[in-house]
């Protein structure tokens, strides 16, 4: 990787962090809203349960559906928003690859030419001075990039993690938390039929003990 080429990649650089805090920040504010949607979703079906006015009941019925469709879009311009977000990311790690991959083929070249050069010397005795071929080997320092996490992004489970490989969300539809990790839970595969998380069924074996 000649130098040229690495200052450019690294210039390539200085405009991501801030278009990933502004993906990140628009994915947690769809998120929000897509709570914000199903919270008021399950409100007029609570209302649509207990009304017994046909028309209250119709319109409870087409609030429920125009919400579900917002609820529909966000999420999917969510998705969309990530998606853009992974390519964006990707696409640099495949282009530091692709030099470093130049880099290692180049000093492999250097090694091989350098190597036949020594022991050339060696037989003829050119070597000279304490110089030993060792100290002429040249190895590139490994190059790494660290995405710290963002702090807008909505954190679920006991542990107050991001949302990350398999999880389950909690049956108790009053849960605090909602959403768990499977590793957080002792949880190898989802289980059948309906779960709670340990801190609601505890809660509701004490409930079931006292009454």
């Amino acid at each position: 990787m000649s130098i040229t080429s690495f200052d450019h990649f690294i210039e390539t650089l200085e405009p991501v962090p801030p278009e990933l805090q502004r993906n990140f920040t628009a994915i947690a504010e769809l998120d929000q809203k897509t709570r914000e949607f199903l919270k008021r979703v399950d409100e007029c079906v609570k209302e649509y349960m207990i009304t017994t006015k046909t028309t209250d009941r119709l319109s409870l019925y087409k609030e429920s559906i125009d919400l579900l469709e917002k609820a529909r879009l966000s999420t999917d311009d969510k998705v969309e928003l990530a998606t853009q977000t992974y390519d964006l990311i990707d696409k640099h790690i495949r282009r530091l690859e692709s030099l470093s991959g130049a880099q290692n083929i180049n000093q492999q070249g250097s090694d091989e030419t350098e190597t036949s050069s020594t022991k050339s010397g060696q037989r003829k005795g050119a070597h000279k001075g304490n110089e030993s071929p060792e100290s002429r080997t040249v190895t590139p320092k490994p190059f790494t990039v660290d995405m710290p996490p963002d702090p807008n992004e909505p954190r679920y489970c006991t542990c107050q993690q991001v949302s990350f490989g398999e999880m389950i969300a909690c049956d108790n539809k009053d849960c605090p938390i909602e959403w768990f990790h499977f590793p957080c839970v002792d949880l190898k595969s989802k289980p059948k039929g309906k779960w709670y998380c340990p801190e609601c069924y505890n809660a509701n074996k004490k409930w079931k003990q006292r009454y």
